[in-house]
């Protein structure tokens, strides 16, 4: 069995961090990761995969790592934007 992976994610002034615990856990970060990436790109699943891995190799960055950050930075980007209050209700 392997160690916990943790990994500190830095955004917005924030420190949030993400324990990976087992293989099914680092596949369903990057599956999601790749989602994500997916999303934002128009892409499939091959080149969303490619992406992640080419921006691994740049940054110098294990994909599961990388992954486990995009979707860390995803989930609080989209809580702030649930969170961001409306402005005063049209009538």
């Amino acid at each position: 069995m392997t160690s916990p992976l943790r990994i500190d994610v830095f955004w917005d002034g924030v420190v949030a961090t993400v324990t990976v615990t087992g293989e099914l856990d680092i596949t369903a970060a990057i599956e999601q990761a790749k989602g994500i990436i997916m999303a934002q790109s128009a892409c499939g699943d091959a080149d969303a995969f490619d992406k992640l891995r080419e921006a691994s190799q740049r940054s110098n960055v294990p994909v599961r790592e990388l992954a486990a950050q995009l979707v860390a930075k995803s989930a609080g980007m989209a809580g702030t934007i649930a969170a961001k209050p409306r402005g005063p209700a049209r009538r």
